[in-house]
């Protein structure tokens, strides 16, 4: 499995704690973990990066996946600023890049890909590459919180 980005570690503990402990987890990061700011923020998370089964690939996502045929069965993109803007995007577009690199690195299994919001371009882009494209709405829990959208796509067999 491959998770793109580490941020504050929530998305790579919740992954974690699904998983059998055979299982391995690579974390594409372009930040080096130790630099991270949110280092602070990982014992909220229990840690994750302490968990045997995590390797950090320290680049950009896309590169990984470029990198990697048919390696993983599932890919979570965690693009909480949405798929147009990432603190630290290198390239426009690097989550379309990443899905359509996703695309050749998926062995036959899913995309996932975590937005504050819906966006329909992103979603027929998607499709066009082969993707069959499902988008939940998920609620905040603060009653002010704007709805999140959480974009899952499951690769054609």
């Amino acid at each position: 499995m491959l998770v793109g980005g580490l941020g504050m570690g929530f998305t790579l503990r919740a992954t974690l704690d699904l998983l059998p402990p055979d299982a391995t987890v690579v974390v594409a990061e372009l930040v080096p973990p130790s630099s991270r700011g949110t280092a602070a923020a990982r014992p909220l998370a229990g840690h994750p990066l302490k968990d045997r089964r995590v390797v950090v690939e320290e680049g950009d996502v896309a590169l990984t996946l470029r990198s990697s045929p048919s390696r993983f069965d599932a890919v979570l993109l965690d693009v909480d600023n949405g798929h147009r803007r990432s603190p630290h995007r290198t390239t426009p577009g690097s989550t379309t890049i990443a899905a359509a690199h996703a695309r050749k690195a998926l062995k036959a299994g899913v995309l996932a890909v975590w937005s504050a919001r819906a966006d329909r371009r992103f979603e027929q882009r998607l499709r066009y590459g082969g993707f069959t494209v499902e988008v939940e709405r998920v609620r905040g829990r603060l009653k002010k919180a704007v709805h999140a959208t959480l974009f899952s796509w499951a690769q054609h067999g």
